[in-house]
């Protein structure tokens, strides 16, 4: 497990503390199959020490066996933390099954190969925070 710089950790707790009534609700749901995640935007803010960058924050829920097909974030750098359950990731050919509390990032343009549910019987469930350009409208870009 990778333990987060001490400013992502600041931020990671900024975005925790901040009031439920400024977050919106924006459901992106994959598909309706039980073999895919459900994608749920929690928050979106622009960064005031960094013109032009935005933080946002998007829950993955995956049903038991879930996964996500191989995708990239463009340029955004993100952190990824598992809130229930168990998360198998490989990024960049390097697979990690992460548990409750855990955490991980992924550099801007990397290859997420497998993001998925590491259980065949329990649920999961995991937070993604990116932090992009505010002009960056597709933060999961799925190769065609």
């Amino acid at each position: 497990m990778k333990k987060l710089p001490s400013m992502a950790l600041s931020l990671v707790a900024l975005i925790a503390a901040a009031p439920p009534c400024l977050a919106h609700e924006s459901v992106a749901d994959a598909s309706e199959e039980a073999s895919r995640e459900t994608v749920k935007e929690e928050f979106r803010y622009a960064i005031p020490t960094m013109p032009g960058k935005v933080v946002t924050s998007l829950s993955v829920e995956y049903p038991p066996g879930a996964s996500t097909p191989p995708h990239r974030h463009g340029d955004a750098f993100v952190i990824g933390y598992v809130l229930e359950g168990s998360i198998r990731s490989q990024v960049d050919g390097e697979m990690t099954v992460y548990g409750v509390g855990e955490s991980w990032t992924e550099r801007p343009g990397a290859s997420h190969e497998v993001s998925e549910n590491a259980s065949d019987t329990q649920p999961a469930k995991m937070l993604a925070i990116f932090v992009s350009d505010a002009e960056q409208q597709a933060l999961v870009e799925m190769p065609e």
